[in-house]
């Protein structure tokens, strides 16, 4: 779920700092907390793109 939501917002070009308020975005809570935000800003700003396989159809 992490690696997707990376993709999802390298893809759209959506403000990582909107991520709460995607209207689609199913996440449960017990899935979102504070520490994934962190997780995936950092891996926004490392432009990791070793996760190559979760392709989303858009």
């Amino acid at each position: 779920m992490k690696d997707m939501s990376h993709r999802l917002l390298k893809n759209h070009g959506i403000p990582i700092m909107h991520i709460e308020i995607l209207p689609n975005f199913n996440i449960t809570n017990s899935e979102w907390d504070g520490t994934d935000l962190d997780w995936t800003i950092n891996q926004h700003k490392k432009g990791n793109n070793n996760n190559n396989n979760n392709n989303l159809s858009t």
